[in-house]
């Protein structure tokens, strides 16, 4: 089965997860409405999206590390596709709620997507092949944003569902019959406990995030208290596994924890581009300051945007594949960070925010195709789909921080029996982004050049009758067997 047809089709799968992640959020008020709750209730809508992607994507990559990556995409599209139409018919919110969270699922088709171009292309191709699907995600997520509304008011609600489950299905057929099954199996099993513990936490830590403000304050903090527990319980217990889930001496690689906390502040900043800079376009121009673009013409103005990451994503993966990954991953940070500095002093022209936010585009198209290709490189070959699955989970975390962040600064600009923010609120969001990228830029300068990966867990001793290589782990010495005595088998060499 020929390998050009693998990036496409991956492409094509990955794509409706992206769709769906923001094509709800220019319509909360308008499914609130059809469902009949309020505002608190609508965020919900969002909010399940965020929570079931974060708590299954490191599972679930860890199940195709195991069992075959072609093999869990199939079961997680088909997931997919019982939540979306749950979504397109659903006349009550618990309904609703439980699509989405079904929908999320989808996050883990990322690592698996990574994996699965790991394991076929040739070296030379795998960054370039990362880039085009991390554009996809940027992308994707645009396209949400700028077909909602004139889907929404053509056809109706149900088909901002309908459409993109229309897609999933068609992906299916794409799998089955272009993707081949991944070669590579990762060794030992999955812990169970760990993944309940890890499940818990990050569903904790989600949960903080997205209620703040919206919950009691103690309530919220007996939640965070419960997830620092949880978490340091989930460290705990994978100190101990034979078999770790995710292995916290990895998460440890200076390879790995730069780059994830990269991705936590890339997420973070570039979520204000499918939220805060729609919201500043649709504010009347009364204001003084908004522009008074309609809902079914504001995906204009953001389509710069999402275009620049069609085209970058591509560049990105090919600057990796000659000059390492960490390079685009720098000067997308100083991107972004110069184009919300743009937004910050200079959103009273239409031209400067259209201009400012397809630099954005450019620099998040960047960073976004560097950080994956960054932590294949870093990770053991069989710890592939888990260890890209953490990076999205932080992606996806520093979104939700990043939503949270933005609501309070804009709430508080907000004045006592308003309807919007004054224009302070919004300088002061796209300052705090301007400050979240720095910090990536300096992080990024820490990303190891060339990262080697770190050997996978120790596993149990087998009697042979030679004596075995020397291995070292993040944290260790050098561990030089027993005559007689080897660590089992070793993981094949990372490809690329």
């Amino acid at each position: 089965m020929t390998t050009r047809a693998l990036l496409p089709a991956l492409a094509v799968c990955v794509l409706p997860f992206s769709i769906m992640q923001s094509a709800v959020s220019p319509l909360l008020g308008t499914f609130g409405e059809r469902l009949g709750v309020d505002q608190a209730g609508t965020m919900w809508i969002f909010t399940a999206f965020l929570l079931s992607a974060t708590v299954t994507t490191p599972v679930l990559g860890r199940l195709g590390d195991l069992h075959g990556k072609r093999r869990w995409m199939l079961i997680v599209v088909v997931v997919q596709v019982v939540g979306t139409v749950a979504c397109a018919v659903a006349g009550d919110l618990a309904t609703m709620l439980l699509g989405r969270a079904l929908q999320g699922t989808g996050g883990a088709l990322f690592p698996l997507a990574y994996g699965l171009l790991r394991d076929h292309l040739p070296p030379s191709r795998v960054a370039l092949g990362i880039g085009v699907l991390s554009s996809v995600l940027g992308a994707g997520g645009s396209i949400g944003v700028v077909t909602a509304g004139p889907v929404e008011r053509l056809l109706g609600p149900a088909w901002v569902f309908g459409l993109p489950g229309v897609l999933m299905a068609g992906s299916l057929l794409l799998i089955v019959g272009l993707v081949p099954e991944s070669p590579q199996r990762g060794v030992g099993g999955l812990s169970w406990p760990s993944a309940v513990l890890l499940g818990a936490g990050l569903l904790a830590s989600m949960l903080v995030l997205s209620t703040l403000g919206v919950w009691p304050v103690a309530v919220v903090g007996t939640i965070a208290v419960l997830g620092v527990v949880t978490m340091l319980a989930w460290a705990r217990v994978e100190a101990r596994a034979t078999w770790p889930l995710v292995d916290v001496r990895l998460l440890r690689a200076r390879g790995m924890w730069t780059t994830n906390l990269c991705s936590m502040l890339v997420g973070f900043a570039l979520i204000q581009s499918f939220l805060v800079v729609p919201q500043l376009l649709l504010l009347p121009a009364d204001s003084g300051f908004g522009f008074g673009v309609d809902v079914m013409h504001v995906g204009l103005y953001v389509l710069p945007s999402s275009l620049a990451m069609l085209a970058f994503s591509p560049v990105s993966g090919w600057l990796g594949g000659r000059a390492g990954a960490r390079a685009p991953l720098i000067v997308g940070a100083l991107l972004c960070a110069t184009a919300y500095a743009a937004l910050a002093f200079g959103h009273r022209e239409i031209w400067a925010v259209v201009g400012a936010n397809a630099l954005n585009g450019i620099g998040a198209a960047l960073a976004f195709s560097a950080l994956p290709n960054l932590t294949v490189r870093a990770a053991p070959v069989d710890r592939t789909g888990v260890a890209t699955a953490i990076t999205t989970v932080a992606r996806t975390a520093g979104g939700a921080l990043g939503t949270q962040v933005a609501a309070v600064v804009l709430a508080t600009a907000t004045p006592v029996g308003a309807s919007r923010p004054d224009e302070i609120g919004f300088t002061a969001v796209f300052a705090v982004m301007v400050v979240a990228m720095v910090g990536c830029l300096a992080v990024a300068m820490a990303v190891p050049r060339n990262p080697r990966p770190p050997c996978p867990p120790r596993p149990p001793l087998v009697v042979t009758q030679r004596r075995s290589t020397t291995c070292t782990w993040p944290g260790s010495s050098a561990m030089p067997s027993r005559r007689g005595v080897s660590p089992g088998p070793a993981a094949p060499a990372p490809n690329g």
